[in-house]
């Protein structure tokens, strides 16, 4: 619903990073394309890997999160980032990318 649609773009501007990343992915599946540069921002500013400070449960969570939301987005933008997804030392990483590859692959 609109509602909703308006709830989740409120959400994108969270202080919690998983937060946001689930609202950009949830608009994703709403083929509303808003949450990539909120997406864009967690994989290109925070550069998750080498942040001393957060948990590895954290990071395995916001990995995973990343993932599942560029395939619900789907763009180009984002799914060049896949390909470091499937190399991750997390299997649940692993996982989550290889479900957005499939989302996004328009050749079967």
């Amino acid at each position: 619903t609109p509602q909703a649609e308006n709830a989740l773009m409120g959400l994108l501007s969270d202080p919690v990073t998983e937060v946001r990343l689930a609202a950009a992915a949830q608009l994703g599946k709403m083929k509303n394309l808003v949450g990539e540069n909120v997406v864009l921002d967690v994989l290109k500013n925070n550069n998750l890997n080498n942040i001393a400070n957060i948990q590895s449960r954290e990071l395995i969570s916001i990995n995973i999160l990343t993932a599942l939301a560029i395939g619900e987005i789907g763009t180009p933008k984002l799914t060049k980032f896949l390909p470091d997804f499937l190399k991750n030392e997390s299997p649940f990483v692993r996982i989550a990318a290889a479900k957005a590859v499939f989302q996004t692959s328009t050749s079967f």
